[in-house]
């Protein structure tokens, strides 16, 4: 069964109008994988997440640099978007996905990873890709 192109462009229409609420840079946290992805801004996440989110899993977080969560869901057929949470992540919960994604880099003392902020959360895992 086919999607029509209605309902395709209804959920881009989407897609832009919840990537403009992101405060960009955002993290995407997969939920197979250590793996944290960093996306700059708007036009790196089809990048990072492939066309229609094809490479999110329904139980990928993303984060953005204001601490906001959002969802992955199945809007159609194989068209994954973002949805707003009201789920509180801890500053604490955040330093333990970049610790994990620091380790499986290769990167010695993560355990020493410290942040007061999700800013500066943000600022630690730029530097690890970097």
């Amino acid at each position: 069964m086919g999607v029509d192109m209605g309902e395709r462009q209804s959920g881009l229409a989407n897609t832009k109008e919840v990537l403009s609420l992101i405060q960009w840079p955002a993290l995407v946290k997969y939920a197979d994988y250590e793996e944290l992805g960093y996306i700059v801004d708007a036009t790196a996440w089809e990048t990072e997440v492939g066309v229609e989110g094809a490479y999110l899993n329904l139980a990928d977080i993303v984060l953005d640099s204001n601490g906001s969560s959002f969802a992955v869901v199945e809007q159609v057929e194989n068209q994954r978007m973002l949805q707003p949470t009201q789920k509180i992540i801890s500053l604490d919960e955040v330093l333990s996905w970049v610790r994990a994604h620091a380790s499986m880099q290769g990167h010695c003392c993560v355990a020493k990873l410290h942040a007061s902020s999700i800013i500066e959360v943000f600022t630690i895992l730029k530097s690890l890709d970097d």
